[in-house]
């Protein structure tokens, strides 16, 4: 199944332009008549017919829907830092999203040696890999945001809060014995996972962290990339998650 972005839906009808409408009638050659289906990014799936296709848009007939297309069944947002090469972090976005993510933070550390984002290049690529995924609903991304900032909007969460740190004066627990004592809670409020930058969290962050309900956790016994960190750490939630019964 090949999915597109819906520009635009109004009345029944869905339209396509720009690349989704190149991709759609000038790559595939999808014309009237033709039976395409679209996504609206919030978690809706459309059959439609294309009922007319012009020299730069096209515009389609909603037969049926379905909700929650692809859903994942719990709500997961990452805090990571951004790496210093863009290239890593696009990464770790793209498989993020094929897994089963909600919310992307650009975290802002003490450590980090990049602060700035391409938002749109990282937004593009969510929605490349939310169709190649076959998922109706797109994730969030964040501007940048302070660390402090992020903790204190998660203070009052009452999910699962989770951060990466590689300090020792924690006890760290297990991320996926965190996730496997708490299911039905991941999947009925939700779960944040911080991720520091290249040079870990400062020992200030991890206090402050921990002092605000944040569980210290470990992702393994090696030394991670950032990116590779919240790639392993969305795929816990991932597998954690797919074993639920709750």
């Amino acid at each position: 199944m090949e999915l597109f972005f819906a520009n635009e839906i109004r009345e029944g009808m869905v339209i396509l332009e720009g690349d989704e409408f190149r991709h759609c009638c000038k790559v595939l050659r999808n014309k009237e008549g033709d039976i395409v289906h679209a996504i609206d990014g919030k978690g809706l799936l459309m059959e439609c017919r294309i009922t007319s296709v012009s020299s730069s848009r096209a515009e389609a007939e909603v037969l049926s829907s379905t909700t929650g297309f692809g859903a994942h069944g719990y709500r997961l947002a990452v805090a990571a830092a951004p790496t210093k090469n863009n290239e890593r972090y696009e990464w770790f976005l793209e498989k993020a999203v094929e897994m089963g993510i909600d919310r992307c933070i650009p975290l802002i550390c003490e450590h980090s040696e990049r602060k700035t984002i391409k938002k749109d290049r990282l937004e593009r690529i969510v929605l490349s890999a939310a169709k190649q995924s076959l998922k109706a609903e797109l994730p969030e991304i964040d501007d940048p945001m302070a660390f402090k900032e992020a903790i204190k909007e998660y203070s009052a969460f009452e999910g699962i809060k989770a951060i990466a740190y590689c300090g020792e004066e924690y006890r760290r627990e297990e991320l996926a014995t965190v996730i496997s004592a708490n299911r039905k809670r991941i999947k009925d409020i939700g779960m944040i996972i911080l991720i520091g930058p290249e040079g870990d969290f400062s020992k200030e962050e991890a206090t402050l962290a921990a002092s605000s309900g944040f569980v210290p956790v470990s992702i393994g016994s090696s030394r991670l990339r950032t990116e590779t960190a919240a790639m392993v750490a969305v795929a816990a939630v991932y597998t954690g998650m797919s074993a639920c019964t709750d």
